[in-house]
């Protein structure tokens, strides 16, 4: 991320916190308070509340030498259920009723934006394996396993692996969102007139493609530990953006580490459930029938067995 969006997400973070600990008697000041940057305005509508006051979530986990990354469109709310989008929030109002907010020790604020409660990078991240963190966060607080871990990793955990730090350390998941900002529906991010094209050159977004592209570069060069990444919003997101930031001919070089998921409802990783992207395209060339069921279960067995071992062996 270039220096000066570091500079203005630093800065939105010291605002957030001086007004959530009432440090802010401004009240216009407290009125204009949005999380999305700047340059990001230029690509999405930050009218909303939930992407406008709730806490974005920038990449979490091992981000450079990660092994399974999980793609996905936009974290939701907390108390989603009970969100308007039409009401007129304060940010205040909006953080009482939708964050996990505890004073300025939140687990929101410390978790997901600052390291060891230092900016030692921006755009700050927790660089724990999300499968270990909320393991470790279950265990000492006594609460159930953390979203991750109920979603997509639920076949890990019915395994019994939860225990198994080497398996833990060994998957090294990692989790990117296609945009930070907050909604309880991905259409409720509101892409401004004839910029769905060039979704590529906002910087938000910028940062999750610059992971993935960077990640193949060290997998290039070493030819180690084959990564893979699984795709929420393949179509409408993900593929638009990588072809052009990353060219088509690398594009293309490295497709097949590039999965989705068979259930548009369902996104827990199983043998059930994914598809690679060559078969994902293939089905949608298909119209309804029973040839394309039966075609879907022979491309699920065939992206299964596509996976690293590694992978596949703690999922089955």
């Amino acid at each position: 991320m270039d220096s000066k969006y570091k500079d203005e997400l630093k800065a939105k973070i010291q605002t957030y916190k001086d007004i959530m600990n009432n440090k802010v008697k401004d009240e216009e000041k407290i009125k204009q308070f949005s999380w999305v940057l700047e340059k990001d305005k230029q690509f999405i509508n930050d009218k909303q509340a939930s992407v406008r006051f709730g806490i974005p979530i920038y990449p979490t986990g091992n981000v450079k030498n990660g092994n399974l990354y999980l793609c996905l469109n936009n974290p939701s709310i907390e108390n989603s259920q009970e969100y308007d989008k039409n009401k007129a929030y304060s940010i205040i109002k909006y953080a009482k009723k939708h964050e996990l907010l505890n004073g300025i020790e939140s687990q929101n604020v410390n978790g997901n934006f600052l390291i060891d409660g230092q900016f030692d990078e921006l755009p700050p991240r927790n660089h724990k394996n999300i499968i270990s963190s909320e393991i470790e966060d279950s265990k000492l607080n006594g609460k159930e396993m953390g979203y991750y871990c109920t979603h997509y990793f639920k076949n890990f955990i019915k395994n019994g692996l939860y225990n198994d730090k080497d398996k833990i350390s060994k998957l090294s998941a990692c989790n990117l969102e296609f945009f930070p900002y907050r909604s309880v529906r991905i259409n409720d991010v509101k892409i401004k007139r004839n910029k769905s094209k060039e979704l590529y050159k906002m910087p938000s977004v910028q940062i999750s493609l610059k992971i993935i592209s960077d990640r193949l570069e060290v997998y290039e060069k070493n030819k180690n530990v084959k990564p893979i990444f699984i795709f929420r919003g393949y179509d409408k997101w993900w593929e638009p953006a990588l072809i052009k930031y990353l060219g088509e001919q690398k594009f293309n070089k490295y497709s097949s580490m590039f999965f989705t998921f068979s259930s548009y409802q369902c996104a827990c990783i199983s043998s059930n459930n994914l598809l690679n992207i060559k078969g994902h395209k293939k089905l949608k060339t298909i119209k309804k029938s029973a040839y394309k069921d039966n075609l879907r279960v022979e491309l699920k067995k065939e992206a299964w067995k596509s996976l690293p071992t590694y992978i596949s062996s703690m999922f089955e």
